[in-house]
């Protein structure tokens, strides 16, 4: 038998490798399509980047055996890089033989570090250089002079500085300038708020940022407590707007209002408005005192008084104390205080009505002037009720007198004007003359005296 290969054998051999070239280049291409494309590039042009690729022997060989080979640019051709070397020559590379399956550029410092999330991305990008040089001992000065940046400014972070804009300043600096930009932001958010009670500072992005800033400032911790006392003023003074809103409103039950001065009373901290308001309060309860001592005098000085033709002339003392009463009343109202602020008005009202006018009634008595004053006489009395039953009967009794004087006034010139009638002009006059003994009437003695000059002699 013989040993020497068949043409048939040596054509089915080649047929076979050419099969399993075939496979390789299938499995590279399958490859080629996980790749990542932030390091691909387009396949067609190079990224001009510098670094290093970890290169195994064989696609198959272990970490361990990989070696380093630098480059100044690469391009990903799919299944494979081509690796631009410091000399200036390419250097193709499969995918698999690379550890990682990529090149590995040098690291850049970030623009910006400035709080604990970018420290942690920076720490793990340390961290993967340091594990890669860990399974590659003929990287590992490589790998670890590639990380030495990020370490440096890891360090620096920890300093207490930060990296902004690519620059380094303190962490307590940066703080202080980004707090007071944030702070102002949620100000004058707050200030725009319409209602000021629906404002969250716990859910607020900006608040939650002014928070993390905070935590290590003891001087930014005091601002925040300042901005939350801050907030909480505001809802404060909202609230207490809308309690003096509802004491304002005309058809306030007394009840109510009286519950409403209770709820601002009870407030620790009150506004100008609602300290003015108060202040209001203290003085119609000072005003309603002073009207039921007014009251009570008037009361007891009428309840002494026997009343025949004149009303008494009230007491120095009780006038100067009305009239006062009705200036501080005065004073108060023009101030427009809410109207649910309470104030004894039909009583002051009565006190100074009766100060006022009575000087006034009484000389319209005197001068018989009865049908004027039985009218100021039947008002006054209404009002005067607010006062007590007393001073009611003190003008009652006198608009009685009044009114009993015009009637029979009314009756002498009704009978004078029948006589006048009846051509009895000597009758008619008489009736006239009594009726004007008994009241004042500019008419009738104008009619009098026409009479009297047209009668015979």
């Amino acid at each position: 038998m013989s040993c020497t290969a068949s043409p048939r054998d040596a054509n089915l051999r080649t047929r076979m490798r050419r099969l399993l070239c075939l496979l390789a280049l299938l499995a590279t291409a399958s490859g080629a399509l996980a790749q990542s494309p932030g390091l691909s590039g387009d396949g067609r042009r190079p990224v001009e980047k510098p670094g290093i690729a970890l290169v195994k022997p064989q696609k198959w060989s272990k970490p361990n055996e990989a070696q380093v080979v630098r480059f100044t640019a690469y391009t990903n051709r799919g299944g494979y890089f081509v690796l631009r070397l410091t000399g200036g020559q390419d250097r193709q590379v499969w995918v698999e033989q690379i550890v990682e399956g990529k090149p590995i550029l040098a690291p850049e410092t970030p623009a910006e570090l400035v709080d604990a999330s970018q420290r942690a991305g920076v720490e793990a990008e340390v961290n993967e250089l340091l594990r890669l040089a860990r399974i590659v001992p003929a990287a590992q000065g490589e790998l670890v002079k590639l990380a030495q940046p990020l370490r440096d400014a890891i360090a620096k972070f920890d300093d207490g500085q930060v990296l902004v804009e690519g620059r380094w300043e303190p962490a307590s600096d940066y703080r202080r300038r980004r707090f007071d930009a944030l702070e102002a932001q949620l100000r004058r958010s707050l200030t725009e708020e319409r209602v000021k009670a629906q404002f969250n500072l716990a859910e607020n992005s900006s608040f939650k940022s002014l928070q993390d800033l905070a935590k290590e400032e003891p001087a930014l911790q005091e601002k925040i407590r300042a901005l939350i006392a801050d907030r909480d003023r505001l809802v404060s003074l909202e609230r207490q707007d809308e309690i003096i809103q509802q004491l304002s409103n005309p058809g306030l039950a007394p009840a109510m209002a009286d519950s409403l001065l209770v709820r601002l009373k009870s407030i620790s901290d009150p506004g100008p408005r609602t300290s003015r308001v108060l202040d209001q309060a203290m003085t119609a309860e000072a005003l309603s005192a002073k009207a039921d001592e007014v009251r009570s005098a008037l009361e007891a000085f009428y309840a002494a008084q026997t009343i025949e033709e004149a009303l008494p002339a009230l007491p120095s003392d009780l006038a100067e104390g009305i009239r006062s009463l009705g200036a501080e009343v005065r004073k108060f109202n023009a101030a427009s205080p809410p109207q649910g602020i309470p104030l004894p008005n039909d009583r002051i009202r009565a006190a100074v009505e009766i100060e006022k006018e009575t000087p006034a009634i009484n000389t319209k008595l005197a001068s018989k002037n009865f049908a004027d004053a039985a009218k100021e006489l039947d008002r006054i009395s209404n009002s005067a009720s607010a006062i007590g039953p007393a001073a009611r009967g003190a003008f009652l009794t006198l608009r009685t007198l009044a009114t009993t004087q015009v009637d029979q006034f009314n009756k002498l010139r009704t009978e004078g004007e029948e006589a006048e009638t009846a051509g009895d002009m000597p009758a008619a006059l008489s009736k006239f003359r009594e009726a004007l003994d008994i009241c004042s009437d500019a008419a009738l003695e104008a009619r009098v005296k026409e009479m009297q000059t047209n009668l015979p002699l």
